[in-house]
């Protein structure tokens, strides 16, 4: 199965786990309430594919996906491998 932007955006809900999103909610300042945060990011239209390339070391391709609620402040990292059909990792970040 080749993996597109619509597939990684229906698992987007089920990667955040509760201690996640308490952690990540916490480092906004002030601290967005718990119910916000959680309708924000769990909400598949509030994210959008910004980057899609290859690595240069392992020809593994990433994708980088921005929560628009947040104006740039919190990303979702996506590594698949170089034929695109199996997710390696994953991971949010906020910048």
């Amino acid at each position: 199965m080749k993996i597109t932007t619509a597939y990684i955006k229906s698992l987007i809900p089920n990667w955040w786990t509760s201690q996640e999103l308490e952690q990540f909610r916490n480092k906004f300042i002030p601290a967005i309430p718990l119910v916000d945060f959680k309708k924000e990011v769990l909400n598949t239209k509030n994210w959008k594919r910004e980057t899609k390339q290859k690595e240069y070391d392992s020809n593994n391709i990433e994708r980088t996906f921005d929560c628009r609620s947040f104006e740039g402040q919190l990303r979702l990292y996506v590594c698949t491998d170089s034929i695109d059909s199996n997710i390696l990792n994953h991971y949010f970040q906020t910048e």
